[in-house]
């Protein structure tokens, strides 16, 4: 039973660990400026309240 407990705590641990590098890849890769270059924002909206 204390096999099956581990295994799932492993798996758990290990798909947490998937997700974290992916989001942590992700974040690497996107640039958030290109998105101010590519497609700005009209004159008069406010930055802040996007």
């Amino acid at each position: 039973m204390i096999g099956y407990w581990l295994t799932t705590i492993f798996f758990v641990i290990m798909l947490l660990f998937v997700i974290f590098i992916f989001i942590y890849a992700v974040k690497t890769a996107v640039n958030p400026e290109d998105a101010h270059k590519i497609d700005p924002l009209p004159k008069g909206v406010d930055d802040d309240k996007t």
